[in-house]
């Protein structure tokens, strides 16, 4: 009875054993293979002469008028939601021609209003009723219109406030070499080259890996 036991609870260990084992290895291979999945150059490039972000960051250049803009943004809300850790900055560039200008004056006076909640009712007004924006009082007063007072919606539209956020945003473009939106750049340093994306689950993965890479 004594040996019939040792022995069987030999075969319990070693089955317990190879099952952790192959847990390991299991666990091995999917991280290999995740880490493996992505290749710069062909999910993502490196951004020359960059400097890394102080704080993990991902910077979206885009435009309200853009079509590609608008098809991401469920992918980067999901990616938002998956990692909060990450603070996401939309930088607004003047892309596409007049249409690209005036939506670049809506997100300005949007951010000065502290009024993000209306990002996507603004990317619904261009794309699917299409509404540009046309003039400027049409700005001014698509923001009249949900609720802000004339007087401070004007005064903020006209400010050196919105000129300096302009100016800002053109040049950020400039000195990352952004030639076209939507692009995204992770830590300053990463920029993903979104060809090889296919899902929101592929973006979220893609900017976590890259925001995991060492400095």
């Amino acid at each position: 009875m004594i040996s019939c036991f040792y022995i069987s609870n030999r075969v319990f260990t070693m089955r317990a054993i190879l099952i952790a084992l192959a847990l390991c290895l299991s666990l091995f291979v999917v991280q290999s293979a995740q880490a493996q999945s992505f290749v710069e150059g062909t999910h993502y490039s490196v951004v020359e002469h960059s400097t890394l972000s102080e704080s993990p960051e991902v910077v979206e250049f885009f435009s309200f008028s853009c079509p590609g803009c608008y098809a991401m943004e469920p992918l980067v809300e999901s990616m938002q939601a998956a990692m909060p850790e990450i603070n996401l900055r939309r930088v607004h560039m003047p892309y596409g021609g007049r249409k690209a200008k005036q939506s670049q004056k809506v997100f300005v006076l949007m951010t000065l209003l502290h009024a993000e909640q209306y990002k996507n009712a603004i990317f619904e007004r261009i794309h699917l009723q299409q509404d540009l924006f046309d003039s400027d009082e049409e700005i001014i007063g698509y923001f009249v219109d949900i609720g802000y007072e004339r007087l401070k919606v004007e005064q903020l539209f006209r400010s050196f406030s919105a000129d300096t956020k302009l100016r800002q945003m053109n040049k950020e473009g400039i000195n990352r070499k952004v030639q076209s939106v939507p692009s995204f750049v992770v830590n300053g340093r990463y920029q993903v080259i979104l060809a090889a994306v296919s899902s929101a689950d592929d973006f979220t993965r893609l900017i976590d890996y890259l925001n995991s890479l060492p400095e």
